[in-house]
């Protein structure tokens, strides 16, 4: 099952064309580390590996694009 689920994920970064780096957290290292007990989680992780912004379940464009905010302006 988890080799059809990376299967299909991997079908459709391709198929969509996403050049952003993709990691599958199959042993659920990173699930355990960072306390996700829910799906989708997304990480905002600014350009020194810390974690400026998250949020679980399905964001909005809005609190997509304020995650991404902070990351730039963390760099900038």
């Amino acid at each position: 099952m988890l080799c059809l689920a990376l299967e299909s994920a991997s079908g459709l970064i391709a198929e969509k064309g996403y050049r952003f780096p993709v990691f599958y957290d199959t042993q659920m290292e990173a699930s355990n580390l960072y306390g996700i007990t829910s799906l989708p989680t997304t990480f905002f992780i600014d350009a020194d590996g810390n974690v400026a912004r998250w949020g679980a379940g399905m964001l909005t464009a809005e609190n997509l694009q304020y995650g991404l905010n902070q990351i730039y302006k963390k760099q900038g």
